[in-house]
This record gives structure tokens, C-alpha cells and sequence, in this order.
């Protein structure tokens, strides 16, 4: 689907919510699930098994933080997200470069010519054009940290 017809801001079902492990970090520490809107791709890191060529996983990491939230409020909760998604394929990655914001997350069922349970993720850049794309076997939320546990205002990133 050509760049210009992806809508990244989709809302992700609650059945998908549901099977992406750790969730709960990520919504205890915002207070709810993101759309990921304005969120930035800090890394991304291609791993395959040692053991088996059919095993292929990415981590990602995000800084986040409250939309809502003025960029000097002490509130805006910044912060990262490491995730991990498993067992990727069909993965596709343009404009990685220094500064990665993307418009939003989606999550959710892979084609449905192909495996059922696999998920299709996507999420896209705004002005910098960072855009990628890959389905996996299973999502997980890893770790997130507080980037301002003391609630001071911080300068705008």
C-alpha cells in the first residue's frame, strides 16, 4: 500500500491489545495505550538465532511520552519503551535516519492468506519519512523507563 494511503494513527483492537505481553508497563506508565502519535524510534535491532535461520526477531525502542501534555509539563510522563517482536518476516525498512517521529502504530492481524496468529505491524514517519513494516509471531513490551522520575520540567527534545 503506497505511503500516502496508510493511516498509522488506527486505533488496535482490544483482541490485539490483549496479546502483546507487557502491556501493562507501557499502559501503567501512560495511564492508557498509546496511538504512538509523535512517538520517535530511538533503535532498532535485527537479531536472528543462533541455533536456526527460521528464527529472525527486532527490538525497538521509543521514547514516549503524554501526548496530551505540553512538552514543558512536568507531567508529560517521557520516557522509553523497548519492545520485542518475534519470528519477523517480510520486513521492510526505509529512511532510518537522526531523528525518527513517526504518526502511529498498527497492530494487527496478518494477511489473511497467510498464518492467522502472525500480527502485521506498521508504523510510519511524518516529516522525516521513516516508514517500517514486517508481520511477527508474538509482540512484546519489555521494559519502559521513566526519562523524568522526578517530575522536573524538562526542555522540549
Amino acid at each position: 500500500m503506497p505511503s500516502s494511503e496508510r493511516t498509522f494513527d488506527r486505533v488496535i483492537s482490544p483482541e490485539t491489545l490483549a496479546l502483546i505481553s507487557g502491556r501493562e508497563l507501557l499502559i501503567q506508565h501512560l495511564g492508557h495505550w498509546p496511538t504512538f502519535h509523535d512517538f520517535e524510534v530511538i533503535s532498532l535491532t535485527l537479531e536472528r538465532a543462533l541455533v536456526s535461520a527460521t528464527a529472525h526477531d527486532l527490538r525497538a525502542t521509543f521514547l514516549i511520552f503524554d501526548l496530551h501534555k505540553a512538552p514543558d509539563d512536568q507531567e508529560r510522563k517521557q520516557g522509553s519503551a523497548e519492545f520485542l517482536f518475534e519470528s519477523v518476516d517480510d520486513l521492510h525498512i526505509e529512511g532510518f535516519n537522526h531523528q525518527n517521529p513517526i504518526t502511529g502504530l498498527c497492530i494487527g492481524p496478518s494477511s489473511p492468506l497467510r498464518d492467522e496468529r502472525r500480527l502485521r505491524v506498521e508504523w510510519g514517519g511524518a516529516c522525516m519519512q521513516h516508514e517500517v513494516s514486517f508481520s511477527c509471531g508474538r509482540i512484546a513490551v519489555l521494559r519502559v523507563v521513566d526519562l523524568n522520575p522526578f517530575r522536573r520540567a524538562l526542555p522540549a527534545l
